[in-house]
């Protein structure tokens, strides 16, 4: 289970938490009429089998895992009306790594520091701290929808392509530690190709490029403040970039700040794609965030 993550906490070693794909969380939600930070549940591949014990209105968006209500083929990206025992399941990958299932007026959850994230860690928030497990039972709130929601009119495909698009680019700005770097060093940053490892989780998505390591800077640092979606420069010239569950400070060089709108992407790229970099300009970076937030809240 998990929501828009809990900030303001940081400075005791707390990391934001939440969803990984803010855009479809959002959505998902805003396509019931739901509160913008009702929780939801995230879902990787193989995803679980849910019935459900009540009519109620769902959503599922995110990654494309072939849904099946009741053996019917469901579109990710829209609101479905269910009924007491209907069955929702998922068959295979057809398109990213991570799927969102949001329910009117939210999953009950346990809240901690403002938050319904689970953290895994310390055992908090979400549903008793951890995964959800075969034969949960998840509670959800009562509730009352004044707004009618048309699923088919509140996202459109022009949309999500400028979520998603261009899946090997991210846009960046300069992290500080940037001017560390040799000046071939980063130009060998801002061309070259880096693959998204196996091994990234909810901490961080790993790159790294055989043929084209990174040199790593010779100072040394005094551990500093980091904050999702910070490039960090590791010991063995590999790039790891801090996630929704990263720690609050770390030692390694930050080269680079990937945006936030190009997060969603991130979250949803399956290991093995090729991810390359894109600096922009401070002021194109503002107007990149606030159209991603007007694009998240429907503005």
């Amino acid at each position: 289970m998990q929501d828009a993550g809990r900030s303001g906490f940081s400075s005791i070693g707390i990391s934001p938490g939440g969803v990984m794909d803010q855009y479809a969380f959002h959505i998902a939600n805003r396509l019931l009429g739901n509160d913008p930070k009702a929780p939801v549940i995230e879902m990787h591949f193989p995803a679980p089998v849910i019935e459900f014990n009540s009519s109620v209105c769902i959503s599922v968006c995110g990654a494309d895992f072939t849904a099946k209500l009741n053996d019917t083929y469901i579109e990710p990206w829209s609101k479905i009306r269910v009924s007491s025992g209907d069955i929702l399941l998922f068959e295979r990958i057809q398109k990213g790594f991570r799927c969102y299932l949001a329910i009117e007026g939210g999953f009950k959850g346990e809240e901690w520091l403002g938050s319904y994230s689970t953290n895994l860690t310390l055992k908090m928030g979400g549903h008793n701290g951890r995964m959800l497990q075969k034969s949960d039972l998840i509670p959800i709130n009562n509730f009352k929808n004044e707004r009618v929601i048309a699923s088919e009119n509140i996202i459109t495909a022009e949309e999500l392509e400028s979520i998603y698009n261009e899946k090997d680019i991210l846009s960046c700005m300069p992290g500080p530690e940037w001017e560390l770097l040799s000046s071939e060093t980063q130009q060998k940053l801002l061309t070259g190709k880096f693959t998204v490892s196996v091994n990234s989780n909810r901490m961080a998505c790993l790159l790294k490029d055989e043929k084209n390591m990174i040199d790593f800077p010779s100072t040394e640092m005094l551990s500093s403040a980091v904050m999702t979606g910070t490039v960090q420069l590791m010991p063995n010239g590999s790039l790891a970039i801090l996630m929704a569950d990263h720690q609050t400070t770390g030692g390694f060089p930050r080269i680079l700040q990937v945006l936030q709108s190009q997060l969603p992407k991130l979250a949803q790229a399956l290991p093995g794609v090729k991810i390359q970099f894109r600096m922009i300009d401070p002021a194109s970076a503002e107007a990149d965030y606030l159209a991603f937030m007007k694009k998240c809240l429907h503005a």
